[in-house]
């Protein structure tokens, strides 16, 4: 649950992270570092000698360190996307070794997403998110190059600015993707620019309160639960090894892709 954390008790906050980078292609040093210092967790520090509420914000940390994918089905060939940093999906039922999980909602421009993501790497949160999906438009502008011959007058459209509904990223070697959504079809585009978007901060309010302060009670969760990406399993057992994910192929081609 997400106010336990498995981790063995000897290592430092700090050797977490080489840990996780070794073990994660899609772990993010930087990131984990960052978490760390704003929550104030000493990186001298073992997991026994955490608190509770530091505990908890290790664990999070661990969660939001990564990305994590969607996959269309219950391999690492079908990649979709990876959700969104600090964002949700929810888990709608268990089988081994992914869940099936639904991502978004459908409420135009979105609809909804069904796929898996591996249990392994899923982090089970004890409370139900205010907003667990990202609604996020992004803007592509296609312009008409230059030559030809147009006819007269004021009907030509030298530039079009489409708007896309915006779900996540994904990675091919060193190109990037969108996956969006437009009129009703998803796809992927190249990405063409960074973004920027609020991140989700419903976590901030579940966390215990230090030295003096009163725990938190349980909460109960539906079936259908919501949770945060996360890798907290191998490293419950005490082991350590290289993982090696092979490369993503590039996106399938399909009547919804968008092309440019």
């Amino acid at each position: 649950v997400f106010d336990a954390i498995s981790l063995p008790e000897h290592l430092k906050v700090a050797d977490v992270g080489r840990i996780y980078e070794r073990t994660y292609a899609t772990w993010d040093a930087h990131r984990f570092e960052r978490l760390t210092g704003e929550f104030g967790l000493d990186a001298k520090k073992t997991v026994k000698e955490l608190s509770r509420g530091m505990g908890m914000k290790l664990s999070l940390a661990c969660a939001l360190a990564h990305d994590i994918y969607l996959y269309a089905e219950k391999n690492e060939q079908s990649g979709l996307f990876c959700i969104p940093y600090t964002y949700y999906v929810k888990v709608l039922s268990e089988e081994g070794d992914y869940c099936y999980v639904q991502y978004s909602e459908d409420a135009a421009p979105y609809t909804a997403v069904y796929g898996y993501c591996k249990t392994e790497q899923l982090h089970f949160v004890d409370f139900v998110p205010e907003r667990p999906f990202l609604f996020y438009p992004v803007e592509v502008t296609y312009t008409l190059s230059a030559g030809g011959t147009f006819p007269a007058g004021d009907n030509v459209f030298s530039e079009v600015t489409l708007t896309y509904a915006y779900y996540g990223e994904y990675t091919v070697g060193s190109s990037l993707y969108w996956y969006v959504a437009l009129d009703g079809e998803r796809g992927y585009l190249p990405k063409t620019h960074d973004i920027s978007y609020d991140l989700n901060t419903d976590f901030e309010g579940t966390m215990p309160e230090e030295e003096g302060g009163n725990e938190p009670s349980p909460v109960n969760i539906p079936v259908a639960q919501i949770v945060l990406g996360a890798v907290l399993g191998v490293l419950a057992l005490g082991v350590t090894y290289y993982l090696v994910r092979p490369r993503r192929p590039a996106p399938p081609k399909a009547e919804s892709e968008f092309d440019i």
